[in-house]
């Protein structure tokens, strides 16, 4: 995996995103996992860059359509 494809600082807990001047920067990133122990987690992350030119990484959750969470931000 290329270097910088994570952030360097993941919050303790994700938030809720505005979308409102946010861009996506390229294609989605599926991850999934606890499908073998039914705590099951399917989530699109995007790299995303705010009006500020912030860079983060934020999801989609695929089991419960809804907002944009923030995951962590790039240095």
């Amino acid at each position: 995996m290329a270097p910088g494809r994570r952030p360097g600082w993941l919050l303790p807990v994700p938030q809720v995103l505005s979308e409102t001047g946010l861009q996506l920067l390229g294609q989605a990133e599926r991850i999934e996992s606890g499908w073998w122990d039914g705590g099951d987690v399917r989530r699109d992350y995007y790299r995303i860059e705010t009006r500020d030119g912030l860079r983060g990484w934020a999801f989609r959750d695929l089991a419960a359509p809804g907002p944009l969470w923030l995951q962590g931000w790039f240095a």
